[in-house]
């Protein structure tokens, strides 16, 4: 058993999110324990995002966001298929590679950490990006 198996963060949640479309996508939102009662000590958040094949219940995710929990980092591991879009695209894989669906939802779920007053000021950052979903997202938020 390593470190981070045995530190939970003080504040973890589930949490919906609505996309432009009401369409609903959940993730789960973990706060560094130190961090509970002042954002100063929150080093930023990471979103984890997820299409197809890969969840915000993997055990790898978890722990990745685990020990950047430990690290003062908060974490939110997000499915950015609603459970439906998701059960339909293990038999047809129609939604996996929409790179403009996914796209449009982790654009989202970063509103999201931008609108809560709680998270909005913190530094910002990916992890689990295909390429082709990175390059869309760039062009869209005109970082490139």
């Amino acid at each position: 058993m390593t470190t981070a198996d045995n530190i939970k963060p003080q504040h973890q949640e589930i949490v919906s999110i609505k996309d432009d479309n009401q369409n609903i996508i959940e993730g789960r939102l973990s706060i560094p324990s130190s961090s509970t009662t002042a954002n100063a000590d929150i080093k930023g958040i990471v979103i984890f995002a997820h299409g197809s094949g890969s969840s915000r219940h993997s055990s790898r995710n978890r722990y990745v966001a685990q020990v950047l929990n430990v690290a003062g980092i908060a974490t939110l591991l997000i499915d950015l298929l609603t459970s439906e879009e998701e059960k339909i695209d293990n038999i047809t894989r129609e939604h996996r590679f929409n790179i403009n669906l996914l796209a449009k939802r982790l654009l989202s779920a970063t509103d999201w950490i931008l609108q809560s007053a709680k998270y909005k000021s913190l530094k910002l950052g990916y992890l689990e990006l295909v390429q082709e979903l990175q390059r869309f997202f760039l062009e869209e938020t005109h970082l490139i």
